[in-house]
């Protein structure tokens, strides 16, 4: 019979690279007292119940993060990537930034929740070319009528 003890605590850079941010950040936020810790002597950890918490997560997600082994993987993605896959989209032209944040004020929502929802809407609908390789399907064994044809390109047009 295999025993598996799970970490109770990490050191400050393990639960900084759980959170995805930098060393540096990381004892900033055990500094500032964001981030709860616990020194023992000279060493400074940060229990994973507080790094479960920061990220709204459970004991047991934090330590299914750390693998098997209970080893902190050391990638710049943290565990928040790891659970919650997030885009970032750099330099977005200005105009562009403010009509995306009217449509969502339109709408009611932050613009995190707008552009989530549109994303959403976008991965449901068939590009363009879904469309086209359909029709060319139906073409070789039978026809497609122009009303569904229509419809089926509606989704696509911006």
């Amino acid at each position: 019979m295999t025993t598996t003890t799970r970490p109770l605590v990490l050191n400050v850079t393990e639960a900084g690279n759980l959170l995805g941010v930098s060393r540096s950040t990381a004892y900033e936020l055990v500094r500032t007292g964001e981030l709860e810790s616990v020194q023992l002597r000279r060493r400074v950890v940060v229990p994973v119940a507080a790094v479960a918490e920061r990220l709204g997560i459970t004991v047991p997600d934090v330590w299914l993060a750390l693998g098997r082994r209970g080893e902190v993987a050391h990638s710049q993605a943290g565990l928040r990537d790891r659970l919650v896959p997030d885009v970032l989209i750099e330099d977005i032209p200005a105009g562009v930034h403010a009509e995306l944040t009217r449509r969502a004020r339109r709408r009611g929502q932050s613009l995190q929740q707008f552009l989530q929802t549109e994303l959403e809407h976008l991965a449901r609908s068939p590009t363009a070319d879904d469309v086209l390789d359909r029709i060319e399907r139906h073409r070789h064994g039978g026809q497609v009528g122009l009303a569904t044809a229509v419809k089926d390109m509606r989704p696509a047009r911006p």
